[in-house]
């Protein structure tokens, strides 16, 4: 039995949360959401949970109803009516419920819409890819500088070159894998995507110490990039937040995003060992020395950079030495999907 404030569909049910009694009246509304479905809410209370599905399919709800009471949970498809007459089909689940204030059982709906649940799916399997490469990439350079110091010292080393020759192959499958194309002309919410990589590092231990803040000044922000180089650029920039704050007591990244008229622009803010203005420009050059002097090593800003420039964005830095680095992304925006 689902307890309405443990049930982890509800976060996800923009569209309709509602708990209805055995004959399906509603018996509660979500006071976080003012309306549903276009109608409001305070006045759905008491009237008929299949007032509000499309006249062919209050059947169906009634067998839906019936059914949760025999089953853990029931998910089916329900065409329901929004308030200026436009059908609104959303995947429902229906679960028996019994809330704390009351020993009566109710069901609890919660309407998903199809298109947003496509819409997250589709950023969760690009938060992934976009690990998959990000978990990959560093390693391998790593390794071949390994090899290439082995090589020098020892030049006859067979075995140094047969690992040279593999780990060439495995660079070079990467950079395929990482040659994301353009966009397949279906615009990608930055919001979502940013999102579901951060989940992806909840369950990194190495990034536990950070805390992560993401504040979108807007519900969704279109923009036309791959959404799994989107993913990788965020997590590569996470991980620099990480690094950079290894040594703060309260380390945090604070993600805003922004949505102009024709750029997304998302910004990644640390409270880390900082960098000068100086060497801002000169954090982008693959394989920067600088840790003598706090900056950064490595590829993973300049393959940031390549990666946006290839979708038509830009990556810039702003940092103040021991006062935190700001890391500006720009996107081109697109229109919202129909």
């Amino acid at each position: 039995m689902c307890i309405p404030t443990e049930c982890r569909y509800l976060s996800q049910a923009t569209q309709l949360l509602v708990t209805v009694d055995v004959a399906g009246e509603i018996c509660t509304t979500d006071p976080r959401r003012s309306r549903a479905l276009g109608h409001d809410t305070s006045g759905l209370t008491g009237s008929p949970l299949a007032d509000l599905v499309v006249e062919g399919q209050r059947a169906h709800l009634a067998r839906l109803l019936e059914r949760t009471h025999h089953a853990p949970a029931v998910w089916d498809r329900v065409t329901f009516m929004r308030a200026d007459g436009r059908p609104e089909p959303l995947l429902c689940c229906f679960q028996r419920v019994r809330d704390g204030d009351t020993p009566h059982e109710a069901i609890l709906v919660a309407g998903l819409a199809l298109e947003s649940l496509r819409r997250r799916l589709r950023a969760e399997a690009a938060a992934a890819l976009g690990h998959l490469a990000f978990a990959c990439h560093s390693p391998a350079h790593r390794l071949m500088q390994g090899l290439e110091a082995v090589l020098a010292e020892c030049p006859a080393s067979q075995a140094a070159r047969r690992c040279r020759d593999d780990l060439d192959h495995l660079l070079e499958a990467l950079s395929q894998a990482s040659d994301w194309p353009k966009a397949d002309g279906r615009p990608v919410d930055a919001v979502g995507v940013v999102e579901a990589a951060l989940e992806v590092l909840d369950g990194d231990a190495l990034f536990a110490p950070l805390a992560t803040d993401l504040r979108p000044e807007t519900p969704a922000a279109w923009t036309a990039v791959h959404p799994a180089a989107l993913a990788y650029v965020t997590l590569h920039l996470a991980a620099n937040a990480r690094d950079a704050t290894a040594e703060t007591a309260s380390p945090r990244l604070r993600i805003t995003v922004t949505a102009e008229a024709r750029r997304v622009v998302l910004e990644f803010q640390d409270n880390g060992r900082g960098i000068r203005p100086q060497d801002c420009d000169r954090a982008f050059a693959p394989c920067v020395a600088g840790q003598a002097e706090g900056g950064g090593a490595g590829v993973g800003l300049a393959s940031c950079r390549q990666l946006l420039a290839h979708f038509g964005g830009n990556v810039h830095l702003h940092g103040h030495a021991g006062r935190g680095t700001t890391v500006v992304v720009t996107l081109p925006a697109a229109e919202a999907p129909a």
